[in-house]
């Protein structure tokens, strides 16, 4: 019996067809699809890790920058505490050669309830010297803290031009009346 050569090339190339598409064609898919994955997975990578070096530098920046963000922190604090700037107040005057005779709170913040930036107004009495006001207004501009001067007003001693010699002068004390505000949020 003599075998057909082109049947036997037909059947050879039929059966060659069917065992690619049974045993290669899944696995080329597959492969297709892992490759697919692999990117998406390699874009999702390169995206992360975009992001996480941004924020390690916004950390770099916001760890140079500390000392700023801790003046805005003590200028702007979360809650009002009177203690704290009335010690603040009276240090600083005494820094300057001031005595403080009055302090009193005219104007209190809203209760914590209100959200945006609230205001503390209060007046404070000094008594002292130009030379003293004028390092008193210089230290309360260089504080952390955000103050602003409404008013100033000052009177005499009660002493005559007459009484006051040239050495006298430039000593010769003063009482001195300030209206400050400040905020908190």
């Amino acid at each position: 019996m003599e075998i057909n050569k082109l049947i036997s090339s037909a059947i050879i190339f039929l059966v060659t067809i069917a065992l690619v598409f049974i045993f290669v064609m899944p696995k080329y898919q597959s492969t297709k699809d892992l490759k697919g994955e692999f990117t998406q997975k390699q874009a999702e990578y390169n995206g992360k890790s975009a992001y996480y070096t941004k924020i390690d530098e916004l950390i770099k920046t916001l760890e140079s920058k500390k000392e700023a963000l801790e003046k805005i922190d003590s200028a702007l604090t979360p809650s009002f505490s009177l203690a704290p700037l009335v010690y603040f107040l009276q240090k600083k005057s005494g820094e300057a050669g001031l005595v403080v005779s009055n302090m009193s709170l005219s104007g209190v913040p809203k209760p914590a309830g209100a959200s945006g930036i609230k205001e503390a107004a209060f007046s404070i009495s000094l008594t002292g010297n130009y030379q003293g006001l004028k390092d008193f207004l210089s230290s309360l501009d260089k504080s952390a803290r955000l103050f602003e001067v409404n008013l100033i007003s000052f009177g005499g001693a009660g002493l005559s031009s007459q009484d006051i010699t040239k050495e006298q002068a430039p000593s010769r004390t003063y009482s001195f009346n300030l209206e400050l505000k400040t905020h908190t949020y």
